[in-house]
C-alpha cells in the first residue's frame, strides 16, 4: 500500500494568501481577520461579519451565502501607541537581520575563499533595507542572505586541490573562485520559471525538500571552525591537525572554548524554539559582551587571537 506523505503547500493562482488583504498593506489600519470572531449576539451588533480562521473570508451576518468584495471590509485605525510599541520587536528584527547578512557575508569574504573582489558590507545592507521595505508594504516574507546557500554557492563555483602542509598533513584548499553574477541571475530566473510548474510541485515531497536542505547542511559543515574543534573532542590528541589554534592554544583551553560555544550554541536553540523565541535576537546580540568581557577573564588575549580567527595566521608566536 502507498505511504501518504506529506507535500509542499502551494498556491495554484497568484493571489494575495488572504483574501481580506489587499496586495499593498495599510500603514494605519488593519483588516477585518483582526476583527473579533463571535457569534454572540450582543457582539453581533458590533461586528455583522463572519470570518473563517483558515483563509479570512468574510460575509454579512444577515446573509452567510453573499460575499462581498475586499473593498468593503472594514477598517480599523491603528492607535498611535501601537506604532511605538512595535519599535521594540522591530529593533529585535533589525538585530536579527543584521546579524544574520553580516555574518553570511563575514564568511563568504574570509581570506580563505580567495575572492578577488572586495566586499561591499554597507551597499549590501543598502540594497537589503530596500528590498525589506518593498516586501513589508506587500506583506512578503522579509529576505536576507542565507549562509548555507551561499557557502554552497561558492563551493560550487570554486577550484580545489589539495595541499600537503610542512608536517606531511593533507589538506583541500580552493585556489580560486569564478566570481559572476550569471550563476545568482540564472538562480533567481529559475526560481520565477516554477511558477509555471506548481501543478508538479505540489507533488514534491516534504522529505525530499528537508534532505536537500540538511545535505547543504551538512556539506558546509567543513567550512566552520566550531565543527573542526567539535571533532576534536572525540579525537586522539596525536591526530589533530596541525592549525595554529591547536599549536598555539593549551589543549584543555581549546577544549573549554569549544564547550562555551556549545553551551551558548544550545542555549540558543532553546530559546528559538520556547515561547521566548521573540527575544532570539537580543541573546545573539548579547554574545557580544560575552566575548567582550567574559572570554578574556578565561583566555588570554594571545589565545583568543587564534580561537577568533577562522584563518590559519602566518607569523605565528612562540611561547
Amino acid at each position: 500500500r502507498d505511504s501518504v506523505t506529506a507535500k509542499l503547500t502551494i498556491p495554484s493562482t497568484l493571489i494575495p494568501s488572504k483574501d481580506c488583504r489587499d496586495w499593498v498593506v495599510p500603514a494605519f489600519s488593519y483588516g477585518p481577520e483582526y476583527s473579533i470572531k463571535s457569534y454572540d449576539p450582543e457582539i453581533e451588533k458590533l461586528n455583522p461579519f463572519h470570518f473563517d480562521n483558515i483563509n479570512c473570508t468574510w460575509a454579512y451576518k444577515t446573509d452567510p451565502k453573499k460575499w462581498h468584495p475586499i473593498a468593503e471590509a472594514p477598517k480599523t485605525p491603528v492607535p498611535m501607541s501601537i506604532i511605538f510599541i512595535c519599535l521594540i520587536p522591530a529593533s529585535l528584527a533589525a538585530v536579527l537581520l543584521y546579524l544574520d547578512q553580516n555574518i553570511t557575508a563575514r564568511l563568504i569574504n574570509k581570506a580563505d575563499n580567495k575572492l578577488k573582489k572586495g566586499p561591499g558590507y554597507h551597499l549590501d545592507l543598502l540594497v537589503l533595507a530596500g528590498v525589506i521595505l518593498i516586501s513589508s508594504v506587500l506583506g512578503l516574507p522579509w529576505m536576507c542572505a542565507a549562509t548555507v546557500r551561499s557557502i554552497n554557492h561558492l563551493f560550487a563555483l570554486s577550484t580545489k586541490e589539495d595541499v600537503i602542509g610542512p608536517e606531511g598533513q593533507r589538506k583541500e584548499q580552493i585556489t580560486e573562485v569564478l566570481e559572476t553574477r550569471l550563476t545568482g541571475f540564472a538562480i533567481h530566473v529559475l526560481i520565477g520559471c516554477s511558477l509555471f510548474f506548481v501543478t508538479a510541485l505540489k507533488f514534491v515531497p516534504m522529505a525530499v525538500l528537508l534532505g536537500l536542505f540538511l545535505t547543504m547542511g551538512i556539506t558546509s559543515l567543513t567550512s566552520i571552525q566550531l565543527w573542526e574543534r567539535i571533532q576534536l573532542l572525540v579525537m586522539e590528541p596525536k591526530l589533530y591537525p596541525p592549525t595554529s589554534y591547536v599549536r598555539q592554544v593549551p589543549m584543555h583551553k581549546l577544549h573549554i572554548f569549544t564547550a562555551i560555544q556549545l553551551v551558548l550554541l544550545v542555549g540558543l536553540f532553546v530559546i528559538k524554539r520556547s515561547p521566548a523565541g521573540l527575544l532570539f535576537p537580543l541573546c545573539i546580540l548579547l554574545l557580544v559582551p560575552i566575548r567582550m568581557f567574559l572570554l578574556p577573564k578565561i583566555f588570554t588575549k594571545r589565545e583568543l587571537r587564534y580561537l577568533d580567527s577562522e584563518e590559519e595566521i602566518d607569523g605565528e608566536d612562540v611561547g
